[in-house]
This record gives structure tokens, sequence and C-alpha cells, in this order.
């Protein structure tokens, strides 16, 4: 018991220099370690985030090719396809929907290429 506990007069609860010394080796051990975890973290969360923008950027040239893929069929379209396909916008949040009629628009107001070609070939 005398090598946990000091045998000093006025120190008898006291822990002894040794068992003071591994106390302190322990904490600055902890610390380290909580250090090392709370880097890892934060390294795992850069990592979530750097996996979540890619997905993103992604997901935005799918957008992108449908975009223009949809596009080229939509201008190739009768004034009844072109009408049915605008009714696709309705089941859409406000926003898109909004997005997706200024499109549109922007398409009607456009000439065909096959409107364009017939127009070069008049006099």
């Amino acid at each position: 018991m005398s090598q946990f506990f000091s045998t000093e007069p006025g120190r008898q609860d006291q822990p002894a220099p040794s068992v003071q010394n591994h106390e302190q080796k322990a904490h600055v051990k902890t610390n380290r370690l909580e250090k090392q975890v709370e880097k890892l973290e934060t390294e795992l969360k850069e990592k979530k985030a750097q996996m979540a923008r890619k997905k993103r950027k992604e997901r935005g040239g799918h957008l992108l090719a449908l975009g223009i893929l949809f596009e080229s069929q939509f201008r190739r379209m009768g004034p009844a396809e072109q009408n049915r396909a605008k009714g696709w916008a309705e089941q859409l949040d406000p926003r898109s929907k909004q997005r997706v009629l200024a499109a549109f628009e922007r398409l009607s107001s456009e000439a065909k290429p096959s409107e364009i070609a017939a127009e070069a070939q008049q006099p």
C-alpha cells in the first residue's frame, strides 16, 4: 500500500509521486487521443462533404444532358405533342415548374431548324 500512497507525514491521503506521474501521463495520452479523434472526425466530415459535392456535380451533368436531349426532341414535336409535354410541368414544385414553363416559352419562340432551312432556301 505504501507504493500508492505517500508515507510522508501530512500527505497520507495523497497518491505517491509515482502514481501522480502515471496519472499525468495518462491524462496527456487522453488529450492526445481526443485531439486525434477530433482530427479524424473533421477529416470524415470534409470527405463526406466532398463526396456530396461530387454526387451533386454528377447529377447536374445528368440533368443537363437530359435537358439537351429533351430540348432537341421538343423542337421536333408537333403542337399537340408539345402541349402534352408542357402538361408534365404541372407535377413539379412551383420553382421548377416556373423554370420549365420559361424554357418551353423560349423553345416555342425560337424557330424550328426545318423552318430556318426553308426560309434560307426562299429567294
